[in-house]
């Protein structure tokens, strides 16, 4: 069956935007959770009373509470996207990896040795480092 590229393109790009709609909802969520709980804590402390839906309204506060949130958020997204630019190998040794010997006599290390060469052999690239 052969395979639509531009068909699978479109949908990986829907995907994708959709996704970006769910973190801006996530982010959205989270900012308006952590100011709830902050507005009760500080808002409601000390007075003696329970706090009614005016009561619990600040501009300041949220606008302090949203810019934390969302700053923390994009420092945590930059600091990821800092991890991964240092490419696949960086990765892997995260998770555990180690890099092979070339000259390995491990004989699942030298199946996938070689599957490796052959696919760069096939598609012209230098073999990388697996």
């Amino acid at each position: 069956m052969p395979m639509d590229f531009v068909a699978q393109q479109e949908h990986a790009r829907r995907k994708t935007s959709r996704l970006m709609l769910y973190f801006v909802a996530a982010v959205v969520g989270m900012s308006i959770v952590i100011y709830l709980l902050v507005a009760v804590i500080f808002l409601g402390s000390g007075r003696g009373h329970t706090i009614g839906a005016k009561g619990l309204w600040n501009p300041a506060l949220f606008l302090a509470v949203s810019s934390g949130t969302v700053g923390i958020v994009v420092c945590g997204c930059l600091l990821k996207i800092n991890e991964l630019s240092y490419g696949g190998s960086s990765l892997a040794m995260r998770m555990g990896g180690h890099q092979l010997n070339p000259n390995s006599t491990d004989p699942d290390e030298r199946k996938l040795l070689n599957v490796v060469e052959e696919m760069a052999i096939a598609s012209g690239v230098p073999v990388p480092p697996v």
